[in-house]
C-alpha cells in the first residue's frame, strides 16, 4: 500500500510518518480529509475527537461517511471506515466535546506528536493553542468556508495563534450559511498534509481563494502576546457553559446537568438531542437557540 509513497519520499520518511501519533480534533470535512490522506501515507496511530453525529447534509463533503452512517457518532463511523483501509491502524475514539478539561485529559493520556485542528470555531482553537503551548506539542490550524481556506502550521515555539488574533473573531459565517464545496476542503488539507510530510518549519501561512494559493510569512511573536510570551492561558480558564450555534443545518450545542453514564439520544418532535456524560448536548433540528433550550427542558421535566 505504501510503495508509491516510499518511492517518492523515501522509506525512512514514510517510516517516520508511520510512527507518528496524531490527534485529530473534529471529524467534519477537514478531519475526514486529513485522516483519509494520512492513513494512506502510512500513519498508524490516531486519536480522534468529535461529539457530533453524521447527518445527511454532511455527505457532500465529509468523505469518510455514507448513507449507512447517518445518526451514528462520527468518531465511530470514521474509525470503521479508516480500519477498512488499513486494518492494522490504532484508532482511539473520544465521542465528546472539546473542553479544556477533556482535551487536557487526552493530551496527558497519549504521547501525541501533532494536533490537527478540524474544528469550526475559534474558541476551541484558542484552547488548542494554549494547551499546545503548555505541553509543547506542534499543531496545525486549518479552516475553510465557501471557496476560501487558511492553513497555518504552529510547528515552532516562536509564535502562536494569539499573536495573530487578540481575541476570538466575531463572525456568524458557517458552512451552513455561506456554503462549502469539496475542492476547497481537499485543497486546504492537501496543503496541510504536504507541510506534515516535509516537517515544514519555514513559518509561512497559506491562504486559498477560489483555488488560488497565496503564501505569506507568519508574523513574529508579539512581545505583548499574553499566551506564548506571558504564559497567561486565559482560554483554558474560561467556562464554555453557553449555547453555541454549530456549523450545519439547525445544530446547537448546550449543556445539561443530568447524571448519565453513557450517551443518550432523545427525540422531541422533529428535534434530536444527544446527551453526553460530560454534560454536553448536541441538538439537531432546532430552528433557534430558544427552541433548542425548550427541547432540552422538556426532557428534564420528565426526569
Amino acid at each position: 500500500m505504501l510503495s508509491r509513497a516510499k518511492t517518492l519520499l523515501g522509506e525512512s520518511r514514510v517510516d517516520e510518518l508511520t510512527r507518528m501519533n496524531i490527534c485529530l480534533i473534529g471529524m467534519g470535512a477537514l478531519g475526514c480529509a486529513y485522516a483519509d490522506q494520512l492513513i494512506r501515507l502510512g500513519v498508524k496511530n490516531f486519536i480522534i475527537v468529535d461529539q457530533d453525529i453524521v447527518e445527511s447534509s454532511n455527505l457532500g463533503r465529509q468523505t469518510l461517511y455514507t448513507q449507512g452512517d447517518i445518526h451514528q457518532l462520527k468518531v465511530f463511523a470514521a474509525r470503521d471506515r479508516l480500519l477498512s483501509i488499513a486494518p492494522d491502524t490504532q484508532i482511539t475514539c473520544y465521542p465528546e466535546h472539546v473542553t479544556v478539561d477533556s482535551l487536557n485529559d487526552i493530551l496527558q493520556a497519549h504521547p501525541i506528536d501533532l494536533i490537527i485542528d478540524g474544528t469550526d470555531n475559534f474558541h476551541t482553537r484558542f484552547v488548542i493553542n494554549q494547551l499546545s503551548l503548555k505541553y509543547q506539542i506542534p499543531w496545525l490550524y486549518s479552516a475553510c468556508i465557501g471557496r476560501k481556506g487558511t492553513v497555518i502550521p504552529f510547528f515552532n515555539n516562536n509564535r502562536c495563534l494569539h499573536c495573530l488574533f487578540d481575541y476570538v473573531p466575531n463572525t456568524e459565517d458557517t458552512c451552513s450559511t455561506v456554503g462549502i464545496i469539496p475542492p476547497t476542503v481537499q485543497f486546504v488539507v492537501s496543503i496541510g498534509v504536504q507541510l506534515i510530510i516535509d516537517n515544514d518549519h519555514s513559518d509561512n501561512m497559506y491562504y486559498i481563494d477560489r483555488l488560488n494559493l497565496t503564501k505569506l510569512p507568519i508574523p513574529n511573536r508579539r512581545e505583548d502576546c499574553v499566551s506564548c510570551h506571558d504564559g497567561n492561558f486565559s482560554y483554558m480558564e474560561q467556562s464554555t457553559d453557553h449555547i453555541i450555534k454549530r456549523c450545519g443545518d439547525n445544530i446547537f450545542e448546550l449543556s445539561h446537568t443530568k447524571m448519565i453514564q453513557s450517551i443518550e439520544r432523545h427525540q422531541v418532535g422533529d428535534i434530536w438531542l444527544t446527551l453526553f456524560p460530560n454534560g454536553r448536548v448536541m441538538c439537531h433540528g432546532a430552528r433557534s437557540a430558544d427552541e433548542a433550550k425548550r427541547a432540552l427542558s422538556s426532557i428534564k421535566s420528565k426526569e
